[in-house]
């Protein structure tokens, strides 16, 4: 069975996209006959494609560029460089695209499945009717499945998804546990009220990244922050230009501590812990992500205040203090 799926743009629905596909997966799984092979194909823009190397599944991955996405005749020219079989059984569009669809219908895939959007029908074979606006990404997605059961198969949901078996970014991670702190920015400089985290807490390993900040950038300003910082701790520099290498670093970390992102994303989903540095996240999509996240911020209370920052470092200390106790 050879399947084609063509993947949100952005980093951030991608790895929303993650449930579905495990679901997706083990349902096709089930349908093949005997000596059947299930050839998977995702479609995918260049930017942050090293992400899908944590579905645990096996598929085949095929960069686009932006130029790709221009147009249908940019798309068909696209179709024609793609290497894969001709003899295609399934198509799914997860965006709402036009152009995307079209990736379907100059592939010929026999069947073609999409959100039912205007003239997107008009290539479809199987259209779902788009979910009503305030439906969580990961329910949206979802319903998509609907045009791929036979028989009206309604297969229960999976409770839990999450990544392949990673190796640990550092060799010692038991021996020397670590935090991993994603530092915020703030007119123009790593926020330094930060710093008043690291001197309330002794004798603990801190993994510093800059998310905001090219990895170069990051590095410099990196630098010199932890020359400010209180000396009773061990403070390392993660240059995060590859999400598989924080993946690797998420998985050997007792937590991760900064903003919600696309960092925060994919550490719920390899099964880490995040303390979110805000009041909220986004719950529902992250239900079957088998990661902790913890809001350390209550509703209500501003930005950039002192109870903002008090209630972060409050707990955060709290938490790492627990740990080494225990250990």
């Amino acid at each position: 069975m050879n399947v084609v799926i063509k993947l949100p743009n952005s980093l951030n629905q991608r790895v929303l996209c993650f449930p579905m596909l495990h679901q997706l997966y083990k349902y096709l799984e089930e349908q093949l006959e005997e000596d059947e092979i299930l050839n998977v194909h995702l479609l995918s823009v260049k930017s942050d494609i090293e992400v899908l190397n944590l579905l645990p599944f096996h598929a085949y991955y095929h960069e686009l560029d932006s130029a790709d996405l221009k147009n249908i005749f940019t798309v068909h020219r696209a179709c024609t460089q793609i290497k894969m079989e001709l003899n295609l059984d399934l198509f799914i569009s997860m965006t709402e695209s036009f152009v995307d669809v079209c990736f379907g219908f100059f592939l010929k895939a026999k069947k073609k499945v999409g959100f039912d959007i205007s003239k997107n029908s008009i290539l479809l074979s199987n259209k779902i009717p788009l979910p009503a606006d305030g439906i969580a990404y990961v329910d949206k997605v979802y319903t998509l499945l609907d045009g791929v059961m036979l028989n009206n198969d309604t297969p229960p949901r999976m409770r839990s998804v999450f990544s392949r078996e990673l190796e640990s970014y550092y060799d010692d991670y038991q021996e020397n546990p670590y935090v991993i702190v994603d530092l915020p920015m703030i007119k123009g400089e790593i926020d330094p009220e930060w710093k008043e985290l690291f001197s309330l807490v002794s004798g603990m390993t801190f993994v510093l990244m800059c998310s905001k900040l090219d990895p170069i950038n990051a590095k410099i300003e990196l630098k010199q922050f932890i020359e400010q910082l209180a000396p009773q701790n061990i403070y390392k520099i993660f240059e995060h230009s590859s999400l598989i290498e924080f993946g690797k670093l998420g998985k050997g970390a007792l937590c991760f501590i900064g903003n919600w992102n696309d960092y925060a994303l994919v550490n719920s989903y390899i099964g880490g812990k995040n303390f979110v540095a805000h009041h909220s996240f986004p719950e529902k999509d992250l239900e079957c992500f088998i990661g902790k996240n913890i809001a350390v911020v209550t509703p209500g209370v501003s930005k950039g205040t002192d109870k903002f920052y008090n209630q972060i470092f409050d707990n955060i200390t709290n938490y790492i203090n627990s740990i080494t106790k225990e250990s």
